[in-house]
């Protein structure tokens, strides 16, 4: 017969494996946030994944402004400001990585160009139709 496990039991669960992976990332040198990212990763592919969602759900907003803050917290503005050269030839230098990876794969999937521009109407990204077929069909 199988046991069912009560609401606690999988919060106590969540928690003891983000933290633990958070304290494992920080003693290898890591950042505590990334151990808790991987963490969370690692709690959506199990077989809890559906309890584990419903426990935690009264909680997510509160949780997620928890890590937002800290992810904030951790940005020095300092060094953004006293180097804007360099903190916008990376944002540009990202930018331009993202677009050639998108163009490549667009291009190996044989997406048509029309596929990435937004509907002048809408503003939505159209999908592309298959060749040969008309809408509606």
């Amino acid at each position: 017969m199988a046991e069912t496990k009560s609401p606690e039991f999988f919060m106590a669960a969540c928690l003891l494996v983000v933290l633990g992976d958070g304290l494992a990332a920080a003693a290898s040198r890591l950042s505590m946030t990334l151990g808790a990212f991987v963490a969370g990763l690692l709690l959506a592919e199990t077989e809890y994944r559906r309890e584990i969602e419903v426990t935690i759900e009264p909680f997510k907003g509160l949780l997620l402004g928890l890590y937002f803050v800290s992810v904030g917290a951790e940005i020095n503005p300092a060094l953004i400001l006293s180097r804007p050269g360099l903190t916008l030839g990376f944002a540009a230098a990202l930018i331009a990585v993202k677009g050639f990876i998108l163009f490549g794969l667009a291009q190996a999937f044989r997406l048509p160009a029309r596929a990435s521009r937004p509907d002048r109407r809408t503003g939505r990204y159209r999908r592309p139709r298959r060749r040969g077929t008309r809408p509606g069909r």
